[in-house]
């Protein structure tokens, strides 16, 4: 980061944003240790977990947050690999809001140009240039003063027939981390407050109030990888009828479910929801992107009362 971008403080509208991502961190680090047999570990906050610094020009502070300002106790390397650290920004936007995305990077530069103000300079895998993992691979990006983030130059460039036969991998999407499944007692949560769903026929329940959809019978071709209780999305409380905001998380056998923003509705009769964000796009268990044509792009929900 250039001297001129000088210190500013964590303003006070986005100090639920930091604690909700280091809790998040301290969460799956905690999961993670306990299913290692490690014990209850939990991360250490360094001084640059989080960077406040303006980079849209609009004299607020943006947030730059990541996960390698945050190791887990028993297992440091829990949300590191080939891909990078796991980060997430949250760049303020002319409401007084502010627009949170989280991608998976090696690392993150930010620059002061003559005419622009700051650019961001993202080190992504090298699949994102379509080339091998240990290749450098750099976006440079900007932001504007609604937070929408715009690609200026692949300086390492791309390779265009690898983007035709590989999902176009964006980072704009929730970073993965190596944490244990996501699941609730089915049990002890009130049946009534439920909805059921056919999910690509499996079938889900809708916690209205606790912003939870999650695998009630799981078909039988993923029950090796998904149980009953199994969170497949997790999010603000919703109401019938309106709009979900949160993290669904994409299933692969032997691997660590990945987590990714999204958002949606309900169908104007509430018969259907419909989820959309950048999905994991993944090199083994390792996820090394997210694209909009990744199959965990759409998720359709189909309500069972449905005629």
């Amino acid at each position: 980061m250039p001297d001129s971008a000088g210190t500013m403080p964590v303003p006070v509208a986005a100090e639920a944003i930091v604690d909700a991502y280091r809790q998040e961190l301290d969460r799956n680090c905690r999961e993670l240790t306990k299913a290692m047999g490690r014990g209850d570990g939990g991360i250490r906050l360094e001084a640059h977990f989080v960077t406040p610094v303006d980079v849209n020009g609009d004299g607020r502070a943006d947030l730059f947050m990541t996960s390698a300002g945050a190791p887990c106790d028993g297992a440091p390397t829990y949300d590191s690999g080939s891909a990078g650290h796991g980060a997430r920004w949250a760049v303020s936007t002319a409401e007084g809001t502010y627009r949170v995305s989280s991608p998976l990077m090696r690392k993150a530069e930010i620059q002061e140009t003559l005419n622009n103000g700051y650019q961001v300079i993202i080190h992504l895998h090298g699949l994102a240039c379509g080339r091998a993992g240990a290749s450098q691979c750099r976006h440079v990006v900007r932001f504007d003063r609604d937070g929408q983030m715009h690609s200026l130059a692949w300086p390492d460039g791309r390779d265009s027939k690898a983007d035709q036969d590989r999902p176009a991998v964006q980072p704009v999407a929730v970073a993965a981390a190596p944490a244990a499944a996501d699941v609730v007692d089915l049990d002890r949560i009130d049946g009534a407050s439920f909805g059921g769903y056919d999910h690509n026929g499996s079938v889900m329940w809708t916690a209205l109030s606790e912003g939870l959809i999650v695998y009630a019978e799981p078909k039988a071709a993923v029950r090796d990888v998904v149980k009953p209780g199994s969170v497949l999305f997790r999010g603000k409380p919703f109401q019938q009828g309106g709009r979900f905001e949160g993290t669904a998380y994409a299933f692969k056998k032997g691997c660590a479910p990945a987590p990714y923003a999204v958002r949606g509705s309900y169908s104007r009769d509430n018969a259907t929801i419909t989820l959309r964000g950048a999905g994991p796009v993944r090199q083994g268990c390792d996820v090394v992107g997210y694209s909009e044509r990744s199959p965990h792009a759409v998720l359709k929900f189909t309500s069972m009362m449905s005629p």
